[in-house]
């Protein structure tokens, strides 16, 4: 049940020195929020004080009740991992009954409530099966359902899928979206697929701190650090909006890279202050104390265009790659792995070159009543693979391309490319201060 009020929401306040963790941070409960960020970031650490399991300093408040200093098995807080950590020399059944009795619930009782949570998560019949005998998926599974047998206030997910196989992960996903419904939980996870699915609100943390916090649908659409950008598919870069002279409502982005962008008609960007700022939480019209870092919203218009500085957002599965063929092979340039790396893709008239000093942008219109439209003459500086395309990155930008372009040996790292970047692949909103200060 989520409770509604002043002291409504998780409160995290903490600082974990020795880690370089400071997290301060209230999230919505009942509802499940994804913990991202890369290797190092402080995820495990602050979902290891919330449990109990790492100590630190501050607080954390679940609905207004302190829990931080008490015992890990009096905080009402479950932690499920990767690694299901099972009794394996128990039965199905012994293994979700264990913490609804170490609750003092009688024999009978907890037996009821075991065979419920085991039809739920589909493990029905299996009750006295040795819990070692399970499968990985089973596994997790039963985890789960030990996980919610003592009905926790707020449940810890940390990677819970990362060891599944894709078809159990799918399975396991759903169980867990169908099972949490309602539920408070922050789930830790690499997967943009567990963020799709499963998530309400994303939390994002970057050098132990909170970086970006909201509703999954806001934080995805508008990444606030390279990170993010990247697991979402996109590329993420910074700027500044100006409007262009005797161009009527065209508008352009120019990137701290020098490349000049354009970018919708009606695309428009609000001031942000930069800072930190503490918000209220709204909830039937009572405010509690709620930090996250400051946002931005889309729709209104800057005060003073030409000097806005903006995060550009662009999408490479609509950036094209202009060729017509393989050129000769020139010599590589800056970043090259081996391989082919000379070897150019360029349209007619494209020169070879390979170093953030040749790489130029013009804007064009191809035709009159076209949206605008940028070229941009750079180079490839990594390469992975998704699915049955390549893509491309290069400073600032990135392109999709099919499989075969590499197959055929027709491009390599170091390799100078035309790409041309229309104003649909364009997004731009307030840059601000992404990074909340530390305490």
């Amino acid at each position: 049940m989520t409770a509604h009020g002043p002291d409504s929401g998780l409160l995290v306040d903490i600082t974990v020195p020795e880690r370089h963790v400071a997290v301060h941070t209230c999230l919505r409960t009942g509802r499940i929020t994804a913990v991202l960020g890369p290797n190092g970031a402080g995820k495990s650490t602050m979902l290891g004080a919330i449990s109990g399991a790492v100590p630190a300093a501050g607080r954390i408040r679940i609905d207004g009740d302190e829990i931080l200093h008490r015992p890990m098995h009096a905080r009402g807080v479950t932690h499920l991992s990767q690694d299901p950590t099972l009794f394996t020399h128990l039965s199905v059944m012994a293994n979700v009954a264990y913490g609804v009795r170490a609750r003092g619930v009688s024999a009978r009782e907890s037996r009821v409530r075991g065979r419920e949570l085991l039809d739920a998560v589909g493990l029905g019949g299996l009750e006295k099966r040795s819990a070692g005998e399970l499968s990985g998926g089973q596994g997790q599974r039963l985890a789960l359902a030990r996980a919610l047998a003592t009905d926790p206030h707020v449940l810890l997910l940390d990677e819970p899928f990362a060891a599944l196989d894709v078809a159990s992960r799918a399975r396991l996903r759903s169980l867990v979206r169908r099972m949490l419904t309602g539920r408070t939980a922050l789930l830790v996870t690499h997967d943009v697929l567990d963020v799709l699915s499963l998530a309400d609100d994303v939390l994002v943390l970057e050098n132990g701190r909170v970086v970006q916090y909201g509703a999954c649908e806001e934080v995805l659409a508008q990444p606030r650090t390279t990170f993010l950008a990247q697991l979402t598919g996109k590329v993420l870069a910074r700027g500044r909006l100006e409007k262009d002279a005797g161009s009527g409502d065209a508008a352009w982005v120019v990137t701290d890279g020098g490349l000049r962008l354009p970018v919708a008609e009606s695309a428009s960007v609000s001031k942000s202050d930069g800072r930190r700022s503490t918000m209220p939480h709204r909830d039937q019209g009572r405010a509690s104390e709620c930090w996250h870092a400051a946002s931005d919203r889309v729709g209104e218009a800057p005060t003073s265009p030409d000097q806005e500085r903006v995060l550009v957002l662009s999408d490479p599965a609509q950036v094209r790659l202009a060729t017509e063929r393989q050129a000769e092979t020139a010599p590589a340039g800056h970043g090259a792995r081996g391989g082919n790396a000379g070897a150019t893709l360029r349209a007619e008239g494209f020169e070879p070159h390979g170093t953030d000093s040749d790489r130029r942008a013009r804007a064009t219109a191809h035709a009159a009543g076209t949206e605008p439209c940028s070229t941009v003459d750079t180079h490839v500086v990594d390469i992975d693979r998704i699915g049955s395309r390549l893509l491309l990155r290069c400073p600032e930008l990135a392109v999709e391309v099919p499989l075969h372009i590499r197959e055929r040996g027709l491009i390599d790292i170091g390799a100078a490319v035309r790409l041309e970047v229309p104003a649909s692949a364009i997004r731009i909103y307030a840059e601000g201060d992404e990074h909340q200060p530390a305490p």
